[in-house]
């Protein structure tokens, strides 16, 4: 028996030279032709979602039931794409990093279309997760990995019309438009340390993915290349400890926790170790009784901790269960304590707290917006707050009162882009 099927194609843009990971896209052009009908035996529909593994910046993680040597346009996905093309990379892509399931499926030159119609934005403002969508021909759509000024890094499929993996970045107005389902928020931050020694010291990652630094000088700003290569979409983390100065810790192009340290005047870099859940970032806090503490989310998604220990850094994992895609926040009260607030399995606020050196975990309550992390602060008068994005998209707070926490409503209607 032959079955006619329709085949969802991704098409890749021209080249200009022989280096597609180098060069810009400008118009898509049309695919080749493969045949339409395939043996009932050659098609297969993929009936699970797959489990999306740990990937870094440039890495091939479309799964291997769809990949190579599974020859391509043989099998459909779970989304209904069939395998290898652009359209299928790009779901999976989303599924995986963005916690997002494709409402439809399409030739990628719908796509853009088919998003508006669904009521997401499609405009010309890149955004790391955002889509990359040209609709020229059959179309083409690649995942944005990374933004940089004018330029834009793509990871996408077919790009070669071999059904193969690439990485490239193109300049960001080259595209019919960037469809955004749901975003990953910006990590590339500037965090800020007050030293006495310094005054205000501003860290930023610049557009080579290093660390860069604005400092005072007689008055005068001056901007200095500290080093280093952050993994895309990750940002860092910055103490001032009184034993050790400034200290600035971030994930590295391995996934490994990384730290530079200011000694004597000369900025050291060194890699502390362990492996952070994909494209997350580290939390470090200074506590007076432990020293420089450094929080981050594993590849088993549950929450770690380097420390110091004798001079050496110790790696603890404490435990929990973080829902993908979200971060933790840790903060060093007074009277509790260090205390880490995170978003669990369940869509409610956890907390990790330290007693008489022993790690316990405690579930506080309420019910945070879809992928959502809350934010703690330590107030003098008050303790700890924790504020967070709740399920009816209005700003909430936990407090402690009497030694037990309450959930008020502030108020307020946070945007997010509609999902389907």
């Amino acid at each position: 028996m032959i079955m006619k099927v329709r085949r969802l194609t991704g098409l890749r843009g021209s080249r200009q030279t022989a280096r597609p990971d180098t060069t810009t896209l400008t118009s898509p052009r049309r695919p080749r032709r493969r045949t339409a009908a395939v043996g009932t035996a050659l098609l297969v529909l993929a009936s699970l979602v797959l489990t999306p593994k740990p990937a870094f910046a440039g890495t091939d993680d479309y799964p291997s039931p769809w990949r190579a040597p599974t020859a391509q346009d043989s099998m459909y996905d779970s989304w209904h794409e069939l395998n290898r093309e652009c359209t299928s990379f790009v779901a999976w892509r989303l599924h995986s990093r963005n916690g997002f399931e494709m409402p439809f499926n399409d030739n990628a030159n719908g796509w853009g279309s088919d998003a508006t119609a669904r009521g997401y934005a499609v405009n010309m403002t890149p955004a790391v997760g955002a889509v990359a969508w040209w609709s020229s021909g059959s179309g083409h759509v690649a995942w944005v990995e990374a933004v940089n000024g004018s330029n834009v890094t793509i990871e996408e499929y077919n790009y070669d019309l071999h059904g193969d993996y690439n990485e490239r970045t193109i300049a960001a107005g080259s595209v019919s438009g960037y469809i955004h389902f749901k975003d990953l928020a910006s990590a590339q931050g500037g965090p800020v340390v007050d030293t006495a020694a310094t005054g205000p010291n501003v860290f930023y990652v610049g557009v080579d993915q290093a660390i860069w630094q604005w400092v005072k000088s007689g008055g005068t700003w001056v901007d200095n290349r500290i080093g280093g290569q952050l993994l895309q979409g990750t940002t860092m983390s910055t103490i001032d400890d009184p034993a050790t100065g400034v200290n600035i810790f971030y994930t590295g192009l391995d996934g490994a926790l990384w730290q530079w340290m200011n000694v004597g005047g000369n900025w050291t870099d060194t890699k502390i170790g362990g492996q952070l859940y994909q494209r997350t970032s580290p939390i470090a806090i200074d506590d007076p009784t432990s020293g420089v503490n450094v929080f981050y989310t594993g590849v088993d998604g549950a929450i770690w901790q380097w420390v110091r220990s004798g001079g050496t850094w110790v790696d603890n994992k404490i435990g929990g269960q973080l829902l993908q895609g979200t971060t933790m926040s840790a903060i060093d009260d007074p009277a509790s304590g260090v205390n880490i607030f995170y978003t669990g399995l369940d869509g409610a606020l956890w907390q990790w707290s330290r007693s008489a050196g022993n790690w316990s975990d405690v579930k506080i309550g309420g019910q945070l917006y879809q992928g959502t992390s809350p934010m703690a602060v330590d107030d003098a008068a008050t303790g700890p707050n924790v504020f967070y994005v709740g399920v009816d998209q209005a700003i909430w707070q936990w407090v402690r009162s009497g030694g037990t926490w309450v959930d008020n409503k502030i108020g307020g209607q946070v945007y997010f882009p509609p999902t389907h």
